[in-house]
């Protein structure tokens, strides 16, 4: 096999190796009002979601929001808040949602310009698109006395598929995870 060969080959595998090591986990940022009190939270109720796909908006798909809802009132029970209908000391709302990006990466050719600093614009031998699907989770924490966010979270996963029960427990764990325990 050429060099050229070998050299093109290695660039695939590691740029390949490096999008699903990226595409392969949940990154999740959170927020809170750092001034609340969160011990004195011990009820909530799971108000509506809604699970938007792309372009589509809001696509009613009730599998998705109630398998999200069943995740997040596992995990706040796990962290000892009790759910409640009606009187309950945070309201917990979440969007979720589905893009499909596209990501462009042009592959210089393996030793063109290496070894030259001319011409400024290196050749390039290939260029890959890759098309993924980006999963957002929001989840908003919400005292119902103040109506006024106390606990924000994002989970965002490159080809994770939040519409499978799994993924999205693992996903609303992750998300809550830092949340204050009461247990």
């Amino acid at each position: 096999m050429k060099a050229s060969r070998v050299g093109k080959l290695v660039v695939a595998l590691l740029g390949t190796a490096l999008a699903f090591s990226a595409c392969a986990t949940v990154q999740v940022k959170t927020d809170h009002d750092p001034a609340v009190d969160f011990s004195r939270y011990h009820s909530f109720q799971v108000e509506g979601g809604r699970v938007m796909r792309g372009a589509l908006g809001d696509t009613g798909n009730t599998l998705v929001a109630d398998r999200i809802s069943r995740a997040l009132v596992q995990t706040l029970a796990a962290h000892g808040l009790t759910p409640a209908h009606g009187d309950a000391d945070l309201a917990v709302r979440f969007i979720a949602g589905v893009q499909m990006l596209q990501e462009i990466q042009r592959v210089p050719t393996p030793g063109y310009g290496a070894n030259y600093s001319w011409p400024a614009y290196p050749a390039y031998g290939d260029i890959w698109v890759n098309d993924f699907e980006r999963e957002t989770l929001i989840i908003d924490l919400v005292d119902r006395a103040s109506n006024r966010v106390v606990w924000h979270a994002v989970a965002v996963a490159d080809n994770q598929d939040f519409s499978n029960a799994d993924r999205v427990a693992k996903a609303v764990a992750k998300a809550l995870a830092s949340y204050p325990s009461r247990s």
